[in-house]
Order: structure tokens, then sequence, then C-alpha cells
């Protein structure tokens, strides 16, 4: 009763934390904020291929997989919204695709949009497009996967004219294992209770019935219950009530002021990264994160820094895998394995205790943690005797890249070489430095820039950057192998790669623009995100 009594507080907490009223449900949906569209999907009965089929779905312009791919399995009919040149939702072309749509034998109308992007950080007016989508017989839902941890919900805003109750959403979902203490939750589903018209649950099992005998059975008429189905994990979801939603809700003043301290602190400390390339999300991420020290903070970004200006003296120490994709140490690659739960063995006796093969003992006693100061300390060291460890390490009879890849791909060999590290390390020549110039890569994605603008729902900035079709300084002689955030105009294979490593870009993405004087160019390779 009493952890029965824990997931219905969960449940409350989620309810208040986003505004929803008595005509919302709330339900937990399994595997994140995929699972709960799937929920979605097959509660509107999009899943028969009838009404999916006459139905119409408007996709943001920077939908994750999970919001794109079930909605495109339904056999509905899809509309992707096109951005602004600020990078927002495009009203206008929002307002023609539904104008468009507002006649013909449509069974239903759907807005599915990302009330922010997770690619740039933009956040999306929910409340002019929600308004927009329901005054022409749309419905609203929105994906807060990425901006949950960060962003208030509100299923029931409130305006200031009293009489326009076009705002409310239809329906969110999110991901509580995002937010820090979440990891394990359920997915969270927010809709209002009008849309389960659906005689049978989806997903039925037990705990959806009411009543059942050997030949007859009569579901729950109670939502929340009857889309429920099988043994509820109460753990995780009173996980998510307490540890995600009710310590974001309390920190959200917090989590929004000190990250725009963070982006400014980060922006200040990049800008003293000449070598630094802004290359896409996904390569490497770095997130800091609106409980981290100063200390920490100071340390992470110097790293970046060192890594940015004088890492490429380290390539020599490392391996590639073309294979795998991967780098290694040379002294490590036959050292470190991961380890498999198979390494575990019980021994069962009076006393009941693990004990793992290997070098790995769960019992060995921690290393102690050197302070961020000492670190630093150590990585210069490493640096300062990168050319004597390179020698030691690297085996000048390497084969390189050209061995392992196929000559038309060579082109696209970006990237700095281990062995032509090791040669500018020996001779700080004019022509060993040449050889450290490294193709450009292969894709010119368009470009927002501009200075930062306040959000209208929010007092606080965010970037709303104006979007270029051309990068500033490029090369118009090169054709690019992408022209736009769609990878479909690939580039012939004899096709001309520029030899040029960077394109020169006189201003950082963004209010950077207003913190780096004029005499620090920097050189920027923009790599675009095909996958988000």
């Amino acid at each position: 009763m009493q952890t029965s009594q824990f997931r219905e507080d969960a449940k409350n907490i989620i309810r208040k934390c986003c505004n929803a009223n008595a005509d919302d449900a709330v339900i937990f949906c399994g595997s994140g904020a995929t699972s709960a569209i799937h929920k979605l999907i097959g509660v509107l009965g999009l899943g028969d291929a009838s009404i999916g089929k006459s139905a119409v779905v408007f996709l943001g312009p920077y939908e994750h997989h999970s919001n794109i791919l079930p909605w495109k399995e339904t056999g509905a009919k899809l509309v992707r919204i096109e951005e602004d040149r600020k990078g927002q939702v495009n009203l206008q072309h929002l307002e023609t695709v539904l104008e468009e749509h507002s006649s013909g034998s449509w069974k239903m109308k759907v807005g599915t949009f990302s009330a922010c992007s997770n690619v740039t950080g933009l956040l999306v007016d929910t409340i002019e497009v929600t308004k927009l989508l329901h005054r022409y017989g749309c419905l609203a839902f929105w994906d807060y996967a990425a901006g949950a941890p960060y962003l208030q919900m509100d299923m029931n805003p409130t305006l200031e004219d009293s009489t326009d109750t076009s705002a409310y959403k239809d329906g969110l979902f999110c991901s509580p294992h995002k937010f820090v203490g979440g990891p394990g939750s359920p997915g969270v589903l927010i809709a209002k209770k009008r849309l389960f018209t659906n005689e049978v649950p989806h997903g039925t099992g037990g705990g959806t019935v009411l009543f059942v005998s050997k030949k007859k059975y009569s579901y729950s008429k109670e939502i929340e219950a009857r889309e429920e189905g099988g043994t509820p994990g109460i753990i995780e979801a009173i996980r998510a009530g307490i540890m995600a939603f009710m310590d974001a809700s309390a920190r959200r003043g917090t989590i929004i002021s000190t990250d725009d301290g963070q982006s400014q602190r980060m922006d200040k400390a990049l800008s003293k990264a000449h070598s630094l390339g802004i290359m896409k999300p996904g390569f490497t991420r770095l997130n800091l994160a609106y409980f981290m020290p100063d200390e920490e903070v100071e340390y992470i970004l110097s790293a970046v820094n060192i890594v940015a200006n004088e890492g490429w003296k380290l390539l020599p120490q490392y391996a590639y895998d073309v294979e795998h994709g991967s780098w290694m140490h040379r002294s490590d690659k036959n050292v470190y394995k991961l380890m498999t739960l198979e390494d575990i063995t019980y021994n069962y006796g009076n006393t009941f205790h693990m004990v793992v093969k290997g070098n790995i003992n769960p019992r060995s006693e921690p290393k102690k943690i050197q302070s961020y100061s000492q670190l630093m300390s150590n990585a210069k060291d490493v640096l300062e005797n990168a050319e004597k460890t390179g020698r030691q390490l690297y085996p000048f009879d390497e084969v390189t890249m050209k061995e392992y890849l196929p000559a038309n791909l060579m082109p696209y060999v970006w990237w700095l070489e281990p062995q032509h590290a090791m040669l500018s390390l020996n001779s700080q020549t004019t022509k060993s430095l040449a050889l450290m110039k490294v193709n450009s890569i292969p894709i010119k994605p368009r470009m927002h820039s501009g200075p930062f603008t306040a959000n209208s729902l929010t007092a606080h900035k965010y970037p709303q950057v104006e979007q270029k079709d051309t990068l500033p300084g490029a090369n118009e002689a090169v054709r690019p192998m992408y022209e736009s955030h769609s990878p479909k105009d690939v580039a012939s294979k004899d096709e001309h790669i520029p030899e040029t490593p960077t394109i020169h870009v006189p201003d950082r993405v963004a209010d950077w623009v207003n913190q780096i004087s004029s005499n620090k160019s920097i050189h920027m390779s923009y790599y675009m995100d095909t996958t988000q």
C-alpha cells in the first residue's frame, strides 16, 4: 500500500510541476519519451492503416528520430516545417501548410514539435506554435526530451488575455532519465483525457481490466490504470517524481541563471583557443552542469584550451583503429579490456561473496584522487615530454591511412595523422609543419549567426541566431558534399574536395561576436550533424 501511494504521489508531483489539471492524464511509459510517443500513437488509433493513411503530421525542423520514425510508420503524411533565418520554427511556413491541409478528407491532423533543439539549444515559442496549430484544428504535441531538465513544462499556460484559451497543449512527453538523479526512470506522457477514446487499451495486460472471467472481460474506464498494463515500475516511477521533477522544479531558477553564467564563461574561455575547431555535436560532447563547482569548471575549460592548442603533440602516442573508429594509447592497447558479467563468479557457503576474475578487483583500495591543480600540472609535464615519449612509442614504419582505406576515400581523411605530427615534433621546419595541413571536411552546412535575443516566454536570453546560406569567407569555387541540413545532394566521386584545412570565419556563432576583439580571427571547422 505504501509504495503504491508513493507512486501516486510521484504522479501528483509531476502533474503539479507541469501545470496539468483534471482534464489531463499522467502516464508512465517504459523507455523514455520514445515509449510515450508510441503510447500516444496507439491511443490515437494511428496504428490502424485506415486512420494512419488519412492523417497528416506536421513535424518541427529539428526533431529527433524518436519523434519522426514512429509517426512515419503509421503511414500518415509527414510535413516538415522549415526553420526561419533565426533558426526558429518558421511560423509563416507552418501557417501556409496548415492552410493547404485545411480542406480535404484528413481524419486527423497532428503537430509534433521539440520544445528545445537538442543540437543548438534554441527554444521554441510553444505558445505561438500551439495557438496556430489549434486555429487550424490541429492537435499540438510537444517533445520535451531535451528541454525538460531545464525548462518549465506547462500543459495549460495562462495568457494575459484571459479570453484566449487556445494555448493549452494536447500532450507533452519527456524522458526523466535525463534529469539529474533520474537514470532508470520511465518515460512520461501527459495528454488530454478526451484523446483516450480507444476501446482497447494500448498495451493490454494485467491491471487494465475491471472484470475478467473465462469468457468475458471488461477493461477499466480509468485512463491512467488501463494504459499502464503489466507490473508497474514502482521504484522507477518514484524516482521520476522526487529525484527528477521535484528537484528540477525547485532548482529551475538556479539552473537557468547558472547555465547562462556557464555559457558566458565558456565563450570567454574558448575564445582563447585559436586552434579550436567547431565541428558538430556528437564528436566530443561537453556539458557544464549547473551543479559543478567553479574549480571543476575552470579545470575543464583549461583542459579544452590545452588540447585545442597542444593536443596534436600527443598524436604519435596513439594508434588508430580504422575498423572501429577509435584511438587508443600505444602503451595501453593490450592492457585495457572491458569487463563482462561472465568475469564474475559466486562462491556459495556459509557466507556469500563475489569474486571478479582478472586484474579488476572491486574490493581493492581506490586510488587517491588528485587535485585539479595537480592534474593540470601532470598534463603540462606530459606535453613537455611529448616528443621524447612519441619517439619511444611511435613505430616509424607504421602504415598510414592510405594502407587502410581505398584511394577514393582518402580525400575525406581531413584529420591529422600521427606520422605527420611526429615529423613536426622532430623538425620544426616549414616543410614539416606543412605536413600538418589537413583536408577540410567535405561538408558545408548552413549556418546561423547573429546576436542573442530574448525569448518571448522567458526573461532570460537564449541564442536565436540568424541563418546564412553562405559561410563568410568560403571559397565559392568549391562545391561541398552537402548544401543543406538534409543529406541528399551527394558529391560525385570525381568532385574536387577543398584542401584548405578550415573555413575562416571572422566571428563566432551567436553572441561570441560581442566577446572577441576584432584582431582575434577565429578559424573554425564546421561539420554538419545529419543524425540528430
